[in-house]
């Protein structure tokens, strides 16, 4: 992934446009909310993970080892589902 620092020297130096604090700030917030989508994204993907394990009668200890989260963390996940 490239930091904040080396997209503005990319936009500053291959592109010639002149970067101010304005356009720092803006890169900034552009990159915090790509990285907190990309987040979630991986958070929704281990969920579905435990669920289809969990709904393929792996055991609690089974799928935190496999998703690396701890056993309460698992269970948390498994009972927030099971409550919709």
């Amino acid at each position: 992934m490239i930091s904040v620092t080396e997209k503005i020297e990319i936009i500053d130096k291959e592109y010639n446009i002149p970067v101010d604090n304005d356009i720092q700030e803006g890169v900034n917030s552009m990159c915090n909310l790509g990285q907190g989508i990309e987040e979630r994204a991986t958070e929704n993907v281990t969920v579905n993970i435990i669920l289809n394990m969990y709904n393929n009668n792996f055991t609690i200890e089974q799928i935190a080892l496999a998703t690396q989260y701890n056993v309460d963390k698992v269970k948390e996940i498994i009972a927030k589902q099971k409550s919709k």
